[in-house]
């Protein structure tokens, strides 16, 4: 998705804010790290092209991932 989907003043803090990066026409394919999150893969959905973006945690907006949907989620799931 290029756009958000909340109000414009939402939008705004979510880009204004600067621990957040906000990567657009992306889906997380991917999370990599042995005991917490190091980083995630994206595949940009217009081109395809996956890449790995460093990271220490995930924000999941949206229906709960399971274990079939996302490969390599081993991390953390004793937590849930």
């Amino acid at each position: 998705r290029g756009e958000f989907r909340a109000s414009r003043i939402m939008a705004q803090r979510v880009l204004d804010h600067p621990k957040i990066e906000v990567v657009w026409n992306s889906e997380v394919v991917g999370l990599i790290g042995a005991e917490k999150v190091e980083a995630v893969t994206l595949r940009d959905t217009v081109t395809g092209v996956e890449r790995e973006l460093p990271a220490t945690g995930v924000f999941v907006a949206g229906p709960i991932w399971t274990v079939d949907r996302v490969p390599d989620v081993t991390i953390g799931l004793e937590a849930l």
